[in-house]
């Protein structure tokens, strides 16, 4: 049964609004800080020995810090009211106003009432961050210019596909997360928007590193009409949820558990093996790499500092298909994409349930 929706004052919307453009702001000040740290370093390098102390960059730590933590607490203030249906909500930052004209907001409205609450609060938190740091990468050029990310209301049938996938997932404790998906990018790409993050340790992102660079992997059936931006629902949790089981779903202690729970994920359905139902349930390397860069954008750790999630892609090497698969590397500080056989198994990697818009909408 649908919950009454509360009435919003005019009041409350203005209030949620100045809330939300005070998130903006810090999250404005969050980047220009980390820049300045950047730049403060680069220019220490240069000078012979000059070495920075802790109390030199004290200060702009400080300012760092306090921009991150003012910006989550603001942005959880703001999107309980943001994201409900008849929530008016804008976009907006100090380069770009986008406003969501009053017809597609009344789109957005009468479709997002079916969404469960605690899905469309964290569509709408995402979609927000996202937008903003969009608009920071096309600025920097790490973005082409044609990624401006849609309107919410455009995106929101293929949001609304992948509702039960993300409740399934809340159900199984799979801590499931929003993920708008850039695709079509090329490693390069992908290198640029992956480098230069600051990590809790004080190290710096430096990028992404395939070992199978060269190669191929099986052709993507996703057509190159569709729009270069996706949605997914992916498992953020630190390390697989599923761990000891193999790509082709025959080896490892937890297969058979694995290969039950993911038969209910929406986007496995018709699966015809126990090989298909792991890959269609395992974020492709789009996915996985937008997953990484979300949490960067929020200033959080990457996932599987310690562990490796199944990919879904195949790849052929020396005439034997092996499955990519995917982790963060502490001591390089960068991401890997690498070549596995499909039978291998251990306790440290295993699958990061997954499912896109393109998994479940026709021609998405």
């Amino acid at each position: 049964m649908t919950e009454p929706m509360p009435h919003l004052t005019p009041e409350v919307t203005n209030f949620s609004w100045e809330i939300a453009q005070a998130a903006n702001r810090a999250f404005d000040t969050l980047r220009e800080t980390e820049a300045n740290i950047t730049e403060v370093q680069k220019v220490a390098l240069t000078v012979e020995g000059v070495v920075l102390t802790y109390a030199a960059m004290a200060p702009l730590e400080k300012i760092r810090n306090d921009a991150q933590a003012n910006f989550r607490l603001l942005t959880e203030m703001a999107t309980p009211v943001m994201s409900l249906p008849k929530s008016p909500f804008a976009l907006s930052s100090n380069d770009i106003t986008a406003t969501v004209a009053q017809q597609s907001t009344a789109v957005t409205t009468e479709q997002s009432e079916t969404l469960p609450a605690d899905y469309r609060e964290c569509l709408v938190t995402r979609y927000v961050q996202k937008s903003e740091a969009v608009l920071r990468q096309i600025k920097d050029g790490t973005l082409p210019e044609n990624y401006a990310l849609p309107e919410l209301s455009v995106l929101l049938v293929r949001a609304i596909s992948l509702a039960s996938t993300y409740e399934i997932m809340v159900k199984n404790g799979w801590q499931p997360e929003v993920v708008f998906v850039p695709r079509g990018l090329s490693l390069k790409q992908w290198n640029a928007l992956l480098t230069g993050h600051r990590l809790a340790d004080q190290s710096w992102t430096e990028g992404v590193h395939r070992t199978w660079a060269g190669f191929e992997t099986a052709p993507s059936t996703l057509s190159l009409n569709v729009s270069p931006w996706g949605i997914a629902v992916v498992s953020a949790a630190t390390r697989p949820v599923l761990a000891s089981v193999s790509k082709d779903g025959e080896h490892g202690f937890n297969a058979a558990n694995a290969l039950r729970a993911l038969a209910e994920l929406p986007s496995v359905n018709g699966a015809s093996s126990r090989e298909a139902i792991i890959r269609e349930a395992s974020p492709t390397e789009e996915r996985y790499l937008a997953l990484q860069l979300a949490r960067l954008e929020r200033g959080e750790m990457p996932v599987d500092l310690e562990t490796w999630t199944i990919g879904h892609e195949d790849l052929e090497i020396g005439g034997e298909w092996g499955s990519l698969y995917f982790y963060f590397r502490p001591k390089e500080h960068r991401f890997k994409s690498i070549w596995r056989n499909r039978g291998a198994f251990d306790n440290n990697d295993g699958v990061r349930p997954s499912a896109g818009d393109e998994d479940l909408v026709p021609n998405a």
